[in-house]
């Protein structure tokens, strides 16, 4: 039957593509579908959207350059998937103004940052069904239910950070880097977070101040009139959350993610794409820096 399904409508010259894309919405459709009835046990676990968020990337004179010291300003975009599989949505834009310093070996920066966005609440719905909904003894649909929809979230900071640099001829590899940034959250989200009992959500982050540290190493390639480069690293906020399984059951949660960029530079002009992956969360961000120093 399934066979007959996905091979209805398709012609025999390009059988394998029309294949793969029926596979593809079938894939689409099974997800909804799992959604929407419930499938599995459903969890709550909100956290502050700054997770994933707090360390986008900074632009910093390489070690080629007769440029020591400069000063930067960025503007990045960010969207993204917070709670049990990503259910909630969150975007925002985020901007930052930045001092850079480099030498042969070390490299720093130092700056300040500000976040303005918005986070999607999804309802928790059963389909007509209770039957995954007592599953999972510490969510209160109800409670979370009355709140869903847009909040949102803005925060300011300060951000720093500091690299060991090998140089070599026609690279420059920022062999260990070491990231900090401090931030101060506002919005209807972090109330939202703030009134919740502990027995309405598995996870709840009621804190408005964040201290995140991170580690990282990127690889910088040379080109005639830019660079190019691919950045790794994690970064963490400090300090352990209580977590609590379907049953009641308490444990330690501490946040951190990934992240992965891509940047480049031409001239005073720079910009990165960067996923960042964490603890039920995911983000995407894009941005434009520029020198504003000769």
């Amino acid at each position: 039957m399934l066979q007959r399904l996905f091979y209805a409508g398709c012609p025999s010259v390009a059988t394998n593509y029309c294949l793969t894309m029926k596979f593809i919405e079938a894939l689409h459709l099974l997800a909804v579908i799992c959604l929407l009835s419930s499938c599995g046990t459903q969890y709550a676990y909100f956290q502050t959207p700054f997770h994933t968020n707090a360390s986008a990337y900074k632009t910093q004179p390489q070690v080629r350059d007769s440029v020591r010291s400069a000063v930067y300003a960025s503007g990045a975009f960010t969207i993204g998937g917070a709670n049990h599989h990503s259910r909630d949505d969150v975007m925002g834009f985020m901007g930052s103004i930045y001092r850079a310093h480099s030498g042969r070996h070390i490299q720093g920066y130092y700056g300040i940052t500000g976040v303005l966005g918005q986070y999607k609440i999804e309802k928790y719905q059963y389909a007509g069904s209770t039957q995954n909904q007592y599953d999972n003894l510490n969510l209160n649909d109800s409670l979370i239910n009355l709140d869903a929809g847009y909040h949102s979230f803005a925060g300011w900071g300060a951000v720093g950070g500091l690299n060991w640099v090998l140089p070599f001829r026609n690279w420059e590899w920022r062999a260990l880097g070491v990231e900090a940034s401090w931030l101060h959250e506002y919005g209807s989200y972090l109330k939202f977070r703030q009134q919740l009992p502990d027995t309405a959500a598995n996870i709840l982050d009621r804190r408005n101040r964040f201290f995140t540290i991170g580690l990282n190493t990127d690889f910088v390639f040379y080109a005639r009139k830019g660079s190019g480069g691919i950045k790794m690293g994690m970064t963490g906020i400090m300090g352990r959350l209580n977590e609590f399984d379907k049953l009641r059951q308490p444990s330690n949660y501490w946040s951190a993610y990934f992240s992965h960029t891509i940047h480049f530079e031409l001239k005073r002009l720079n910009g990165y794409f960067q996923l960042n992956i964490g603890g039920r969360a995911i983000s995407m961000i894009t941005s434009l820096t520029y020198r504003l120093t000769k």
